[in-house]
C-alpha cells in the first residue's frame, strides 16, 4: 500500500513537472492584403479563417458594394481552444468580439467559420459608421452566417440549425424587449435566445414575402411596428422550412497567404494587445511594462502605453508615451498625428509638433490632415514657401475646410508676390465662405493681391496732415500720394493760362467745358509729371497739361493734387 501511494506521487510529481514544462502554445501569422489571422491553432487553421474572411469579403464586396477598403488590415486573433479564450473574453456570453481602435479593426474569437462571418459583418457596420438598433446588426452579422459563396453561385437566408432548434424548444424573449435592447445579454442561455431570435426577425424582415418587398423603408420605422403582431409572424416564420435566396457567383479572391512564425515575445506583445482592446486596461499595462522591461527601445511598445494612458483619461501620460514612441522611430502615422492633437490641446510650442507632422507625412505623403496641419505652422512660422508646397501636395480638400485651405493659400502666396495664384485662391475662398466674416475676409484678400501697399497724405483729427499708407492698384505708374481718402477726383485735360501767386496759389487752366480754377494749398504737396516742380507766377505759354484735382474749395472749383505737362 505504501509502495503504491509512493508511486502515485512520483506520477503526480512528474506530470506536474511535465505541465510546468510544456512549451507556450505557438503562434502563427497568415498575412492577405486584407487580413491579418494570428492564429494559436496551427498553419491550416491560420489559412483556412484567412479564405474564409477573403471569401466573405469578397461575398460583401459583389452582392452589395461594402466591405472595409482603404484601411490597415483587419487584425483577427484566433485562439485554439475556451480555456486560451477566456481571459479575453468580454462577458460570460461573448464568444468572440470585434472592435477597433482607431482604423485598426480586431476580431478575437476561436476557430469556428460562423463566428469569422458574424465578426466580419461587425467590422464591416464599424467601418461604414452604421447605426443600427443593436438586434438588427446581431441579425444581419448572423444573416452572413448563412451565407454560400461559389464561383458558379452563392446563395444567403439558409437555416441555422442550433438557432432554430432554441427557438422551437426554449421559451422566447418578448420581441419587444429584444427591439429594445441596446446590447446583448449578459447570461449566457438569455444570449443564446437573443442571437435566436434577432436572426429570425432580421431574416423575416429581409428575406419573407410579406416583408421583403420594403423591408428598406422598414429600417427607417422599425419602432413603429407593432410587437405583438411581428411575434406572431416571426413565430410562423420560424416553423417553416428555411429556403436560402440564390444570388451571382463570385470569383475566387485569388490570394496566396503569406506565412511568417510569431516568436514567444512577439505573442506575448499580441496578447497584451488583445487584453488592451478587450478593455482589461489595468492588466495590459503591467504586460506592456513587463515587455519594455525587456526591450525599452521599442517604439511600439511605448505607443501601446500611450493609448492606455488615453483611454484611462490621462493625457499626460499618453503624449509622454506617445513623444518617447515617435522619437524611438514608431512608424503609426496617425499616431503622430493623434499626438500633435493631444500636444496642441496642452499648448505645446510649434517646434514640439513640427517633428512628428513631419514623421505623420514621411510616413504617409497622402496624410492630408497631417499635411494642412504642417503647413499652418510653417505659414505662422513666416515660411511661405513651404506651407504653399504642402498645401498644394494634399490630395483632397475635407469638407468643412475648403474656405480655410483657400484663404490660407491666398495669404501665403501675396507673402511670396505670387499674385495671380493668389487671387484666384481668394476666389475660391470667397466661393466657400459660410459667412459674411468669411466673405469679407475673402475680399479683401483678393483686393490684397491686386493692389499694392503705397503712402497716401490724410488729415488726423485735428486737421493736420500726416502721411498713413494705403493701397493702389498693382502695377500703377501714376500714384498720387497726395489724394486723400475722402477726395472727389476729377481730371481734365486743357491748357495752362495762368498761376496766380499769393497766400493761396491759384491756376487757371482752359478745358474744352470751360475754364477751371483751381488752388493750390502748399506747393510741397503738389505732384508734377514731365515738367518743373516750380511754377512761374503770371501768365502762361499755353502748355498742354493734364490736372488731377478734389472738387470744392472756396472761390475755386477744386484743389489741385497733381499736374502732368504734355
Amino acid at each position: 500500500m505504501k509502495a503504491m501511494v509512493v508511486r502515485l506521487a512520483v506520477a503526480v510529481s512528474a506530470a506536474m513537472v511535465c505541465a510546468a514544462a510544456a512549451p507556450a502554445p505557438v503562434w502563427t501569422l497568415a498575412r492577405s492584403p486584407h487580413f491579418e489571422v494570428y492564429s494559436q491553432a496551427g498553419r491550416e487553421a491560420a489559412q483556412s479563417t484567412l479564405m474564409h474572411f477573403e471569401e466573405l469579403r469578397a461575398f460583401l464586396a459583389a452582392q452589395i458594394g461594402v466591405g472595409i477598403e482603404g484601411q490597415t488590415p483587419v487584425r483577427v486573433v484566433e485562439f485554439a481552444s475556451e480555456m486560451e479564450y477566456d481571459p479575453y473574453r468580454l462577458t460570460p456570453a461573448s464568444d468572440a468580439f470585434c472592435t477597433s481602435i482607431d482604423n485598426q479593426h480586431y476580431i478575437v474569437m476561436m476557430h469556428d467559420a460562423g463566428v469569422a462571418a458574424h465578426e466580419y459583418a461587425h467590422a464591416v457596420l464599424h467601418s461604414k459608421h452604421v447605426e443600427l438598433p443593436e438586434w438588427l446588426a446581431e441579425g444581419l452579422s448572423e444573416l452572413l452566417v448563412t451565407a454560400h459563396v461559389g464561383e458558379r453561385g452563392s446563395s444567403v437566408g439558409g437555416d441555422l440549425p442550433n438557432r432554430t432548434q432554441n427557438l422551437k424548444r426554449r421559451n422566447w424573449l418578448p420581441v419587444g424587449r429584444v427591439m429594445a435592447m441596446t446590447k446583448p445579454p449578459e447570461d449566457r442561455d438569455e444570449a443564446g435566445m437573443y442571437y435566436a431570435e434577432s436572426w429570425a426577425l432580421t431574416s423575416m424582415l429581409a428575406l419573407s414575402p410579406k416583408y421583403v418587398s420594403h423591408f428598406p423603408q422598414l429600417l427607417s420605422d422599425l419602432p413603429g411596428l407593432p410587437a405583438q403582431a411581428l411575434e406572431r409572424d416571426l413565430r410562423d416564420w420560424v416553423s417553416r422550412p428555411k429556403v436560402a435566396v440564390p444570388l451571382p457567383g463570385v470569383r475566387s479572391p485569388g490570394i496566396a497567404p503569406q506565412f511568417e512564425d510569431v516568436s514567444p515575445f512577439e505573442a506575448r506583445v499580441l496578447l497584451a494587445e488583445v487584453l488592451m482592446v478587450s478593455g482589461k486596461l489595468g492588466l495590459a499595462e503591467q504586460r506592456y511594462r513587463e515587455l519594455i522591461g525587456e526591450r525599452p527601445d521599442s517604439a511600439d511598445l511605448h505607443a501601446a502605453l500611450g493609448t492606455i494612458a488615453l483611454q484611462k483619461g490621462d493625457r499626460d501620460g499618453a503624449r509622454e508615451e506617445w513623444k518617447r514612441a515617435i522619437d524611438l522611430g514608431v512608424t503609426d502615422a496617425a499616431l503622430c498625428f493623434r499626438y500633435t492633437a493631444l500636444a496642441s490641446v496642452a499648448g505645446a510650442p510649434a517646434e514640439d509638433i513640427r517633428p512628428a507632422l513631419e514623421r505623420a507625412i514621411a510616413l504617409r505623403p497622402d496624410f492630408d490632415d497631417a499635411r494642412y496641419d504642417l503647413a499652418l505652422i510653417e505659414k505662422n512660422a513666416g515660411h511661405d514657401a513651404i506651407a504653399v508646397e504642402h498645401l498644394g501636395k494634399m490630395k483632397t480638400i475635407a469638407p468643412g475646410r475648403e474656405y480655410y485651405y483657400w484663404s490660407a493659400l491666398a495669404d501665403a502666396l501675396l507673402q511670396l508676390d505670387r499674385r495671380e495664384g493668389a487671387l484666384a485662391a481668394a476666389r475660391k475662398a470667397q466661393a466657400a465662405a459660410a459667412d459674411a466674416e468669411q466673405r469679407a475676409h475673402a475680399l479683401q484678400l483678393a483686393y490684397m493681391a491686386q493692389t499694392d501697399l503705397v503712402v497716401q497724405l490724410t488729415k488726423d483729427a485735428t486737421g493736420r496732415a500726416t502721411m498713413t499708407t494705403a493701397r493702389a492698384p498693382h502695377g500703377t505708374t501714376d500714384w498720387n500720394p497726395f489724394i486723400e481718402p475722402t477726395d472727389v477726383i476729377r481730371r481734365q485735360a486743357g491748357t495752362l493760362r495762368s498761376v496766380e501767386c499769393g497766400g493761396v496759389t491759384r491756376l487757371t487752366v482752359d478745358t474744352a467745358s470751360g475754364r477751371l480754377a483751381l488752388a493750390i494749398p502748399d506747393l510741397t504737396r503738389l505732384a508734377v509729371r514731365n515738367g518743373s516742380a516750380e511754377l512761374t507766377c503770371g501768365p502762361q505759354q499755353g502748355s498742354r497739361v493734364t490736372v488731377v484735382y478734389a472738387e470744392g474749395g472756396t472761390g475755386v472749383q477744386g484743389v489741385l493734387r497733381g499736374i502732368e505737362f504734355q
